[in-house]
């Protein structure tokens, strides 16, 4: 029954075989199925159609990755980024692969302008901040989410992140206020608070005495 659902469904794709959206889809449906050349043409030929479809760039770096193919990632990623060079997934995309292949500063760079490229999407400064913070720079990591907590406040992703640099930074009293705007003080205030400060004591706060 499944083989002949995928029939149909891959019977479907190429009966829109003109359109960037069908050949990306069918790509990925084919590496979903560990078709790895398969779907390595269908984003090409999907690159072919549209230059411009990040879609089919971005998952065509994917699958570079799973199969240890970075250099290769990059360059679609490259190549994609000439065509849209304003198009902020490409750039994160392309921050990532650079992490992977240990240049932090390129990585940096990218990921810094996809978080400037696209305000709307906070996932995109928590990576950012998270890059900046694991290359020793705290306080840099913590204005850029600072400024992106502005924008979406409450975002829970940010908040917690706010809250372990925080800890780590010895600021108490700032990751004390992000806790309690994460939790609304209550119901899991307490829990929440409680966790910090058993995780900054520098000894466990229970003894026998």
């Amino acid at each position: 029954a499944f083989d002949r659902a995928a029939a149909e469904f891959i019977a479907a794709q190429r009966a829109n075989a003109e359109r960037p959206e069908a050949r990306t889809t069918l790509g990925n449906f084919l590496a979903r199925r560990g078709l790895a050349q398969e779907a390595e043409a269908e984003y090409r030929a999907a690159l072919r159609l549209s230059p411009q479809f990040a879609t089919a760039a971005i998952n065509l770096a994917d699958l570079y990755r799973q199969g240890g193919r970075d250099r290769e990632g990059e360059m679609a990623l490259r190549e994609a980024l000439a065509v849209s060079p304003r198009e902020a997934a490409l750039h994160h995309a392309l921050g990532l692969t650079l992490t992977r292949l240990k240049q932090p500063d390129d990585a940096l760079a990218e990921l810094k302008k996809s978080t400037d490229l696209a305000p709307d999407q906070p996932r995109y400064a928590y990576v950012y901040a998270v890059a900046l913070h694991s290359g020793g720079r705290r306080e840099e990591a913590i204005a850029v989410l600072k400024e992106m907590l502005k924008v979406h406040p409450g975002h829970r992703e940010i908040l917690q992140a706010l809250i372990a640099f925080s800890r780590l930074t010895g600021n108490a009293k700032d990751a004390l206020d992000y806790v309690i705007e994460q939790t609304g003080r209550y119901p899991f205030f307490l829990q929440v608070w409680g966790s910090h400060c058993w995780d900054a004591a520098q000894k466990s706060p229970i003894t026998l005495a």
